[in-house]
């Protein structure tokens, strides 16, 4: 007999995972190891102990392929990684701020007593008057009680089974900033995050970042750190420098000479452009022209992402950004009468 439940708030979804669960799921003894080997449309997912129920493996879905489950999707079949691919598994759309799972935030933040912000708190409707101030405005996370911190959790995280809107995305953002703006923890934070990928089996990551233009030490950080997380993990931690969507040109221009600078480390291996999708892409053509152009002239491997596509606010978004560094491309190669490589452009969702 198995039982099945699913944590989640949102009962319809829950019942829609369930019940595809359980069309989906196969149970077969396994005499050798003495197991019981659950399996989704054939994919092993769980070996579970006769004699204890103790799960002796198993294989964590993956937020999309969870999210299909409950919307009742029919042709779902996990990625098994007993199956070894023939290409390395990467993660190549990864914000920083929303990359670490919760509990290991939480872990993190609890180990290297981190303060956060009353405002922050009380936000989500955390009363705080009988907590005492470590700072002003601030109260030590280990101080929190095991209820309030468990409130807390819930609000650092998005459900897996449901699709939230950018707005909620960015609350999250803001409450987890105590944690991913603050500089002592960032190699502890890199170093959870490369453990993290690693029992996933992903190999290479790349991360949308953008402290880097403005603060020097975490530079001399990933000099310092991503050596030696790499020998730990076995996981290659790259960056791409952050840019807005929404910022004015002057900034923008200024930070890519920024991004120019920086990008001579081994480490930082493109730009983003990031932020909500309420603009068009030619707002930052003069931006994307200047990119082109430098990974032409400099690093044919220095990558260019737009999200673009996110929405269909503006439906020609995806075709103008690539448009704009194809033009680029055929304007040099025309200026200087020889050959260059096109640059790597991605784009970011490009579900419009």
């Amino acid at each position: 007999k198995c039982n099945l439940y699913c944590d989640t708030n949102t009962e319809r979804l829950s019942q829609t995972a369930l019940t595809r669960l359980k069309e989906s799921v196969s149970i077969e003894y396994q005499r050798d190891i003495d197991a019981f080997r659950f399996k989704i449309n054939g994919e092993t997912f769980a070996d579970v102990s006769r004699k204890t129920a103790e799960v002796k493996y198993w294989e964590k879905l993956t937020t999309f392929e969870t999210r299909m489950i409950a919307q009742g999707k029919k042709t779902l079949t996990p990625f098994s990684l007993q199956t070894k691919p023939v290409f390395p598994k990467t993660d190549l759309h990864t914000h920083f701020a929303g990359a670490i799972n919760v509990n290991s935030l939480i872990e993190l933040g609890l180990r290297e007593n981190i303060q956060y912000p009353i405002m922050l708190l009380e936000s989500i409707g955390i009363n705080t008057s009988a907590y005492k101030q470590t700072s002003p405005g601030n109260i030590a996370l280990r101080d929190l009680t095991s209820r309030d911190l468990e409130w807390l959790k819930e609000h650092l995280k998005l459900p897996t089974i449901t699709q939230e809107t950018f707005i909620k995305m960015e609350d999250i953002y803001s409450l987890r900033g105590p944690f991913t703006k603050n500089k002592s923890l960032f190699p502890e934070y890199l170093r959870c995050l490369a453990n993290e990928y690693r029992k996933m089996s992903v190999e290479y990551v790349e991360l949308s970042f953008s402290a880097f233009m403005t603060d020097p030490d975490y530079m001399q950080m990933l000099e310092d750190y991503i050596p030696i997380i790499e020998k730990e993990t076995g996981v290659k931690l790259r960056f791409l420098a952050g840019l807005w969507r929404h910022s004015d040109k002057e900034w923008n221009l200024d930070e890519i000479d920024r991004i120019q600078t920086i990008a001579k480390s081994p480490y930082i291996v493109g730009c983003d452009f990031m932020g909500h999708e309420t603009n068009a892409s030619l707002d930052f053509e003069e931006e994307l022209r200047m990119l082109a152009r430098y990974s032409m002239l400099n690093d044919p491997n220095f990558a260019i992402r737009i999200h673009a596509g996110e929405n269909p606010m503006f439906k020609t978004n995806v075709y103008d950004a690539l448009k704009v560094i194809y033009d680029e491309h055929a304007k040099l190669e025309k200026e200087n009468q020889q050959s260059y490589p096109m640059p790597q452009v991605r784009i970011g969702h490009g579900l419009y």
